[in-house]
């Protein structure tokens, strides 16, 4: 997706599809120092290989338009504009005591994603949020744990929240479909 120069400069972090707008995918290791930032925005995102950022923020949306607000903010919130857009993990994702988000209109996640911990004053987050339905597969694994727990939200909006896979640790976790 693109972004407006203006949106940019302004500190706006609001993408929108145009001309050759498509698929964002990593099939390699992607790692930041600590407190990094990877934010995957397009029409469909995908991970098949590994993503770590120790007490950093992880952000896979998938949307016709995508707006990342206050990005920096322990309550970040995305607005996404998206029909049949998804957003899919395969591969790992690790914020160790950080936040990971994936937003889209279907959600498929059937790999690692961990926001363990070992620090007390650490909590991971975990956000899984569609318009449509989230499906957690067979062999996926999702954990948010260490000495203060951490959360892990399931959302499907308009739809069906699947979960087949593990939600693992010591963990409070919200299956919604409203």
């Amino acid at each position: 997706l693109g972004i407006k120069t203006e949106d940019l400069l302004a500190g706006r972090y609001k993408f929108e599809a145009g001309a050759g707008a498509g698929k964002v995918a990593n099939y390699g290791t992607i790692v930041t120092q600590d407190g990094g930032f990877v934010y995957f925005v397009g029409k469909d995102v995908e991970n098949h290989g590994v993503i770590h950022t120790p007490k950093g923020e992880i952000i896979l949306a998938a949307g016709n338009t995508v707006e990342i607000i206050n990005p920096k903010s322990p309550e970040l919130r995305v607005e996404i504009t998206a029909s049949a857009n998804e957003t899919v993990n395969l591969g790992k994702i690790v914020a160790s005591g950080g936040t990971i988000g994936m937003f889209a209109g279907n959600i498929r996640q059937g790999g690692l994603v961990s926001a363990n911990t070992a620090e007390v004053n650490a909590q991971g987050k975990i956000v899984f949020r569609a318009k449509q339905n989230v499906t957690l597969d067979a062999g996926s694994r999702t954990e948010a744990s260490g000495p203060k727990a951490g959360t892990v939200t399931v959302q499907a909006e308009t739809g069906v929240a699947t979960v087949k896979g593990t939600i693992a640790g010591a963990i409070s976790s919200s299956v919604a479909s409203t």
